[in-house]
This record gives structure tokens, C-alpha cells and sequence, in this order.
């Protein structure tokens, strides 16, 4: 027991008033941002907008992290890249420029970049751009 057992219930500390809540949060449903408004036919920002789109290029664009690397020479390169951290990890602090570790690392970067080089050959081939 803590204290004495007087059956008085004791009252908690008078606490302010919370304040009122507003109601547009609580009608709101969800936390993201209002649709855009349409922009009139006459504003010049629309055309700007709309020629900006007209302008994509007509032909497609290479980029080495899409689709055009097979899964097996995907996982081969994302290997490839780990050993490079792997062998630089390892190259001593003093003198580490003609030490085995950072030939290694030299060699394997050399590997990538023939594969890629390797791929975006044959992605141009496919695809007619010489």
C-alpha cells in the first residue's frame, strides 16, 4: 500500500479545454493534393505544354538500365559491379596503385564496359540506328 486507505476519490487537475476541431479536415478523405485545374484553350502556357509533347523523338532512346540487357547478363554485370567494391575494398592504403587488388578492379571495370558496349551494339542492330 502506498498510503492510507481514506475512500476519498481524488479529482484529476483541472485541464484546459481541448480546441475545437476543423471541419474540413474531417470531411477531407484522403491526404493527397487537389486535381490540377484545366488550362483554358487561350492560356499560352497550354501551347507551350501541348508543343512540348509533339516534340518526342522519333526514334527510341538507349539507356543500359532498361529492358535491353537479358536477365542472365543482367545478373552477370550486377555481379561484375559488386566485385569491383569488392577488390577496391582490398587495396592496401599505401602504394595500392600496382597492387593486385586494384588490378583486379581495373580489369573487371574494363569487363563491364565491354559488355555494355557489347549490348548497346547489339540493341542498335535491333533496332536499325547505325
Amino acid at each position: 500500500m502506498f498510503g492510507p486507505r481514506t475512500g476519498v476519490r481524488l479529482k484529476p487537475p483541472p485541464y484546459p479545454p481541448a480546441p475545437p476541431r476543423r471541419r474540413d479536415n474531417a470531411l477531407r478523405t484522403t491526404t493527397s493534393r487537389p486535381p490540377a485545374r484545366r488550362r483554358s484553350e487561350s492560356d499560352p502556357r497550354r501551347k507551350l505544354l501541348r508543343q512540348h509533347t509533339l516534340d518526342a523523338p522519333a526514334h527510341p532512346r538507349y539507356s543500359p538500365t532498361s529492358h535491353y540487357i537479358p536477365a542472365r547478363r543482367g545478373r552477370k554485370l550486377t555481379k561484375m559491379e559488386c566485385m569491383v567494391h569488392y577488390h577496391e575494398a582490398r587495396v592496401p592504403f599505401w602504394n595500392g596503385k600496382g597492387s593486385v587488388a586494384f588490378l583486379n578492379a581495373e580489369k573487371t571495370r574494363e569487363m563491364i564496359d565491354g559488355l555494355k558496349t557489347k549490348v548497346k551494339s547489339r540493341w542498335e542492330e535491333q533496332n536499325g540506328i547505325y
